[in-house]
């Protein structure tokens, strides 16, 4: 995770940080996964600063929808399937 998206979390105020990772469909290996498998089965590992994340890429050959993830800290990744 990048230093400067802890900071922003860090200093952001609320009870609940999210953090949203866009996934470029460019970037295949990760891209098929979240369009072409379900979420594993253990929780990822969150830093401190994230309580809730989300993953998210557009969907194959759909204009304007995406395939969404979303995990809160110590609970797995489930899928939201497609979404617009």
């Amino acid at each position: 995770m990048k230093e400067d998206n802890r900071s922003k979390l860090r200093s952001a105020p609320g009870n609940e940080k999210h953090l949203f990772v866009y996934i470029d469909p460019h970037a295949f290996l990760p891209w098929i996964v979240l369009i072409d498998q379900e979420p594993p089965p253990d929780p990822p590992s969150l830093p401190p600063e994230v309580d809730v994340v989300w993953a998210a890429t557009e969907a194959i050959g759909a204009r304007q929808q995406y395939v969404a993830w979303r995990a809160e800290k110590n609970t797995p990744f489930r899928s939201l399937g497609v979404v617009p």
